[in-house]
């Protein structure tokens, strides 16, 4: 019973308080996922602060360090001996309105407000960086730098040059120029650096192997078409050789004629020979 009287007082007093003038401008307070943010208060004469996020009330402190929160926020939320408020092990959702319900010793009140971003580190593994040769002769590289998160920006540089756009166009780079993509965001910086050159002759490198593979491939087509011609024409002259019935050239006729006188010579008889 206590409890929910002390929660319905809490709650009379704050929107009572957060009737109570300004104490000054909206204050931006920047953290990052998983580290600690103090939302500061810097009025001397506090007596006590009444704590609220998106008008919810959340916790109270005052000059002693002491706090008081509701149990959704305990081993959250801490004080500093000024009353000022500690969030600890930032996360995403706790982004949004804060504000502080000033009550003084002098009996003014007053209310200081605050809006909470809240942003993941980057580092240099979320760069990525994507070449892309979109001609050959001359030589153009277009890169594009990439990063997620919001608010990121994304920054260009190369010597003197300085570009705020997340693509650039090099045409015919020299070999020892570099590009450096910078990605930042408001509460960290990383860069990563690249050579276009270096696309030029891996282009250059494989249009010379392209070009040796294609030779080899003719070559071997002609050798391969010479072989099959000569293969075919072998296969022609054998019949031609082991066939009976082919015509005698010339020679054959020759050979022949000899071959019979020398057969009519042999059965002519020795008496005849002397007859005659």
């Amino acid at each position: 019973m206590r409890r929910l009287l002390r929660s319905f007082v809490i709650l009379l007093s704050v929107r009572y308080l957060q009737g109570a003038s300004p104490c000054g401008e909206t204050l931006i307070v920047i953290g990052g996922v998983r580290e600690n943010v103090t939302l500061h208060i810097g009025a001397e004469d506090m007596e006590d602060t009444t704590w609220s996020h998106e008008h919810n009330w959340i916790a109270s402190t005052n000059p002693h360090g002491v706090l008081s929160t509701v149990s959704v926020y305990a081993g959250k939320l801490r004080s500093h001996q000024d009353g000022s408020l500690i969030i600890m092990d930032l996360q995403r959702k706790d982004e949004g309105a804060y504000s502080a319900s000033i009550k003084l010793r002098s009996g003014h009140m007053c209310t200081v407000h605050y809006q909470l971003h809240v942003y993941q580190k980057l580092s240099v593994d979320d760069i990525k960086i994507e070449p892309n040769v979109s001609s050959h002769d001359p030589c153009n590289v277009i890169l594009k730098c990439m990063a997620s998160g919001p608010n990121v920006t994304i920054t260009w540089t190369s010597g003197d040059m300085k570009l705020n756009f997340s693509v650039v166009n090099v045409t015919d780079p020299e070999p020892q120029t570099r590009y450096t993509c910078t990605v930042q965001n408001p509460i960290s910086t990383f860069s990563k650096s690249i050579s276009p050159a270096e696309y030029c002759k891996s282009h250059t490198r494989n249009r010379g192997w392209i070009g040796l593979v294609i030779a080899f491939i003719v070559i071997l087509v002609i050798i391969i078409g010479v072989g099959l011609y000569l293969w075919r024409e072998h296969d022609k002259r054998i019949p031609c050789m082991m066939s009976g019935d082919t015509e005698p050239g010339p020679r054959g006729k020759i050979s022949d004629n000899l071959t019979a006188a020398r057969d009519a010579g042999q059965r002519t008889s020795p008496v005849d020979t002397l007859d005659q």
